[in-house]
């Protein structure tokens, strides 16, 4: 009876822990929830957002609900990132991650890597932004996920075309495009849409450009998302002033510019200023050129937009090339140069890094592999050796008188013979195995497989020949 008491009151004990370990549903549900109608406050109430966030991680702390926890991270890192604090936001992505990955959070992970891909595209380290990517992007495949993958080749897809490979930029936004139709995922597919129009203008093929990113605005337009319009409002805009119609393509990018009260991307309104400020220039009205250009350029610091500050620097001079004022041309001309050649030392300072730690590592390769050739050619040479030494051994026993001497020396000759073969043997197993024991055990093993061959050959073969 006592025994039955303690058991039962072990039981509970246990129980309890466990309860305390696991949240419980409901309080996950409400943090959930919480987290859910928080994302609206990074727009309508950035002040009180990160207050609200930090509230969130610390109930989900209390309860131990690591990922309320992770995902708390990975907002604040959000919000950093739309104010241009890439460093941080680069930061506190790391640390929503190292949670998510000590818990096997396999779907937040894909989330928190596809934004680590962003921000690293922002700083401009392709190499890691294209990495990350492709861990969101073998995770959501994993768990069948198909519109984060498809968002996940959005992304791939706007790095390679910023890299200029552009038959593998519309190579990625198709595969991305057919995930997000399979998965009828009516975003994706508006973002897909415009991603392989991108491509073929990039490629020339503007007629075929022009049929997508009208497939675009239609599906936006049905959706009422004021957002993908102004987005598909832009690139129509590009595409009409990279064919040479100023006109239409004032017309497009200025209708995307009109509905910004109502759209949440500054990065887009920052493009479509440029393309004004570009424009005019184009049609010689450089009043106004000059008050879209000097507009966007502000926009674009503020969001720390290096790429896009490169291309207006760029356009400033063209601007004042345009007015004659070739001393203020050119001082924005090196403007441009030093911001550009700033954006290729941290891709050059990324990609040298890479070299260096695979040149290393192909050294290691193959200082290993020329270390296990050499161990391999050394141990076939004094097994060989050992092995013709004592056959000779052997052989020589047999001319011997028959006594004590000689009936000892052919015994260990015979062990050193077995020990020898089975040394080279054990050789060419363990090289083309590729089996890596320590050298002790190498030894250890070997001598035990000897012992024992030597025990069964002379048990069954010698003291037979003996006998007979």
């Amino acid at each position: 009876m006592k025994i039955r008491l303690f058991i039962s009151f072990i039981f509970l004990l246990l129980s309890s822990m466990s309860f305390g370990q696991n949240p419980d549903s409901a309080l996950i549900k409400k943090i959930d929830q919480r987290l859910y109608d928080i994302w609206d406050y990074m727009s309508s109430h950035p002040d009180s957002f990160e207050t609200e966030v930090s509230e969130i991680m610390k109930d989900a702390k209390a309860i131990g609900y690591h990922a309320g926890v992770s995902q708390g991270w990975r907002y604040k890192a959000v919000k950093q990132l739309y104010a241009g604090e890439l460093d941080s936001a680069l930061h506190l992505a790391d640390r929503a991650l190292e949670i998510q990955v000590i818990n096997d959070d396999k779907s937040n992970a894909a989330l928190t890597y596809n934004l680590l891909g962003i921000i690293y595209k922002k700083k401009t380290d392709y190499g890691n932004a294209i990495s990350s990517i492709m861990n969101a992007l073998k995770i959501n495949q994993e768990l069948n996920y198909l519109s984060s993958a498809g968002a996940n080749y959005s992304n791939l897809c706007e790095i390679y075309r910023i890299q200029g490979k552009y038959r593998k930029a519309l190579e990625t936004a198709k595969k991305g495009l057919l995930l997000n139709i399979s998965d009828k995922d009516t975003f994706g597919i508006c973002n897909s849409y415009n991603n392989v129009a991108l491509c073929y203008q990039k490629l020339s093929k503007y007629d075929t450009a022009a049929e997508y990113l009208m497939k675009s605005l239609e599906l936006e337009k049905q959706l009422k998302r004021d957002n993908g319009i102004v987005k598909s409002y832009i690139n129509i805009g590009n595409l009409y002033a990279e064919k040479g119609d100023y006109d239409l393509g004032l017309y497009y990018t200025r209708k995307a510019l009109s509905r910004f009260d109502s759209a949440m991307d500054v990065e887009s309104k920052a493009v479509a200023l440029l393309n004004i400020f570009d424009l005019y220039i184009y049609k010689g009205q450089l009043d106004s050129a000059l008050k879209y250009g000097t507009k966007g350029l502000k926009l674009t610091k503020e969001i720390n937009y290096p790429d896009l500050e490169f291309d207006y620097y760029k356009t400033f001079s063209k601007y004042y090339s345009s007015k004659g004022d070739h001393k203020k041309a050119l001082e924005h001309y090196k403007r441009s140069i030093q911001l550009r050649d700033s954006l290729d030392l941290v891709n050059d300072g990324v990609k040298i890094a890479e070299i260096q730690e695979r040149t290393e590592a192909e050294i290691k390769q193959k200082a290993f592999e020329e270390k296990r050739k050499n161990r391999f050619r050394f141990g076939l040479w004094v097994y060989s050796s050992s092995l013709a030494l004592f056959l000779i051994i052997n052989l020589i026993s047999l001319k011997l008188k028959t006594s004590f001497i000689s009936q000892l020396i052919k015994k260990v000759s015979w062990f050193l013979i077995i020990f020898s073969f089975s040394g080279i043997l054990y050789h060419i197993v363990q090289y083309y195995w590729n089996i890596d024991f320590s050298s002790k055990l190498n030894f250890t093993l070997q001598l035990g497989i000897t012992t024992l061959s030597s025990i069964i050959f002379y048990t069954f073969a010698v003291r037979k020949s003996v006998n007979k």
